[in-house]
């Protein structure tokens, strides 16, 4: 299922004005500390999801919105499989959804590297489990989920500064070059994450005006690539993304 916790905080009507009064009582997270816990949280339900025999099977069946739609649902004639370095993975193969996992190794590896390698390693070993039995993809579920709960309490407390957002920006974008955004479930979550990303840069002052307008100009073509899920095609999504690098101002 798709979510993202800064985007949809900021679409749905809030119940409250973040004013004088609200700074006087509550802290005010900034969007990408949001953005950035928001997906620790939501790998983190996921994988006790599919850890958990209630929840994650049904009979024979494992919980399907465990899984990527888009690697079956999208036309037979639109043959887009690419090769992606996370995923050992062949085409034809019902894939888990990693989408988050693959925002949440931008995060960490800035954060934290030793936890970013390790999620990177972890997500892999997850992809391959899947192939092999309910045991093994259990098992190395719940190596992952030691790995996230570690990263919970360290975004909690992370102060995201300038060159956090920037190299968050810059990661982001450079997965995508990379090829991990072939799936458009992957690709609509890098679209909300550059959003926030931007939208915090703006709010903490990072950019000015200008800037946010030139990057938010660029960032309409990842949001075209995105806006149709069976007409999604990785090279214009790339594209998009060269785009807004280019956009990015170089300090």
């Amino acid at each position: 299922m798709s979510f993202e916790l800064d985007t949809f905080t900021a679409i749905q009507p809030a119940h409250f004005r973040v004013d004088a009064d609200y700074l006087k009582r509550k802290r005010v997270l900034s969007g990408v500390q949001t953005w950035a816990i928001g997906q620790a949280i939501h790998l983190r339900e996921f994988l006790e999801a599919m850890v958990d025999p209630k929840i994650g099977r049904d009979g024979i069946f494992p919980e399907l919105v465990l899984f990527d739609c888009f690697a079956c649902h999208h036309p037979m004639s639109n043959l887009r499989w690419q090769k992606r370095d996370s995923s050992p993975l062949g085409p034809g193969v019902v894939r888990i959804n990693d989408s988050n996992m693959i925002m949440l190794r931008v995060i960490a590896s800035h954060v934290d590297a030793a936890l970013g390698n390790a999620l990177k390693a972890q997500t892999t070993k997850l992809h391959t489990a899947s192939t092999q039995g309910a045991e093994e993809t259990t098992a190395a579920a719940k190596e992952m989920l030691s790995t996230v709960n570690k990263l919970v309490s360290k975004l909690a407390s992370h102060n995201f500064a300038k060159k956090d957002m920037e190299a968050l920006l810059n990661g982001v974008i450079g997965e995508g070059m990379r090829g991990e955004f072939s799936d458009y479930a992957t690709a609509e979550q890098a679209t909300m994450a550059l959003g926030s990303i931007v939208n915090a840069m703006r709010t903490a002052k990072v950019i000015s005006d200008a800037q946010y307008k030139t990057i938010s100009d660029a960032l309409n073509g990842a949001y075209d690539a995105t806006a149709k899920d069976e007409a999604y095609k990785p090279t214009q999504f790339v594209d998009a993304l060269r785009k807004i690098a280019a956009a990015i101002p170089k300090t």
